[in-house]
């Protein structure tokens, strides 16, 4: 993935992995290494993600995963497995040391346009992974072909979060997506799209369900 041309290549993975090291060693397992900052709206986040469909049972796949906190948040909703993709070194060993005693947990390392580190899941989730600025400005590619891809390896869908384009301060390492954007790439694979942003006034979440087939004497969706 050293091509200039690549979504994301080598220049992109050092500079993720040089941040997050780098406030790893300065605030250890916390919000703010994630670049959350120190509001603590970690678990909002989570309890919106974990809105959308029941994850009793459920095998979770985290693209972006950070420690994977997002096991710890979801274990008590009896989640049935979870398995996270994070491509900084430090956050892994860290997220392995908090929770890899529990056998439904995996954290790998590596970049989340490795199709190879995929497993099929039920629900797939991102949280924080759209928000990093790309050098090469190719931020619409790299979502739309991120969700593609966990779409495709999700059997009940995608939950993700960015941050919105309408917002009064503007962080260069940022990308800030506007909901008009992303809903035009959920449209590309699903009918069945939610779009939530009635808990922070600077951010949304977005689902895309797999559950698109319709009655076609009613034209409502099969599974309501």
């Amino acid at each position: 993935m050293s091509s200039t041309n690549s979504l994301w290549d080598e220049r992109e993975s050092q500079t993720v992995i040089a941040r997050y090291e780098s406030r790893l060693a300065q605030f250890g397992h916390s919000q703010e290494t994630l670049g959350w900052g120190k509001k603590g709206r970690q678990e909002l986040r989570f309890q919106i993600l974990a809105s959308h469909w029941s994850l009793k049972g459920k095998t979770v796949l985290d693209l972006g995963a950070g420690f994977g906190d997002f096991y710890n948040f979801a274990k008590p909703l009896g989640i049935g497995s979870y398995t996270g993709i994070e491509i900084s070194p430090g956050l892994v060993a860290r997220g392995v040391d908090a929770f890899g005693c529990n056998s439904s947990f995996e954290l790998r390392l590596g970049s989340v346009t490795e199709e190879k580190l995929y497993d099929p899941c039920d629900v797939a989730v991102i949280s924080g992974l759209f928000n990093f600025r790309l050098c090469n400005n190719r931020n619409t590619e790299f979502i739309t072909k991120v969700l593609h891809t966990a779409f495709r390896f999700s059997r009940l869908g995608v939950a993700c979060n960015f941050v919105n384009d309408n917002v009064d301060f503007r962080d260069p390492n940022v990308h800030y997506q506007s909901p008009t954007g992303a809903l035009e790439i959920a449209f590309q694979l699903s009918r069945n799209v939610v779009l939530r942003q009635d808990y922070m006034p600077f951010e949304f979440t977005l689902f895309i369900d797999r559950r698109d087939d319709f009655a076609v004497e009613t034209a409502v969706f099969s599974h309501l």
